[in-house]
């Protein structure tokens, strides 16, 4: 179970890695302003099999994302400078560029499989593990069933 979860967890950062996000000559794209302009964009970009990927995958994997499109995200949504979609979130109590691209990766999960966004929990849940250290609701890999 742990070697194929590694392998699906490799696989999907190499595709991912690859997509057309990491075409950052379009400096032409607007940054979305709102969460639905953001998974327009993010509909626009990934390839259907990637699409189907997040999908099938549990909302707690998106972490997996944080270096390659979440990366992406923080540095060309603006959300370290502040953008629109940012303050979007700090509004909501999402304070940090990390959290802020964790959020909008677990919302288009969501969005992807039909879910329900619920911004505010998420962002309650977050506050939470700054205030106990605790991270809740994340994926336990279980080591026994290799």
């Amino acid at each position: 179970m742990v070697r194929r979860t590694l392998i699906k967890s490799i696989a999907l950062a190499c595709v991912l890695s690859a997509t057309a996000y990491a075409d950052e000559s379009d400096e032409d794209a607007p940054i979305p302003t709102t969460m639905e302009e953001a998974f327009a964009a993010l509909d626009a970009m990934l390839s259907e099999q990637d699409k189907e990927q997040i999908r099938s995958d549990e909302e707690c994997e998106m972490i997996r994302l944080h270096f390659g499109l979440g990366m992406w995200m923080r540095n060309n949504w603006g959300l370290w400078q502040g953008s629109a979609l940012a303050d979007l979130l700090t509004e909501k109590g999402i304070h940090h560029p990390d959290d802020m691209s964790g959020v909008i990766l677990a919302s288009y999960w969501r969005y992807l499989n039909d879910l329900p966004i619920e911004l505010t929990a998420q962002a309650e849940r977050i506050q939470r593990t700054y205030e106990t250290g605790v991270i809740e609701d994340y994926c336990e890999i279980n080591s026994d069933d290799d």
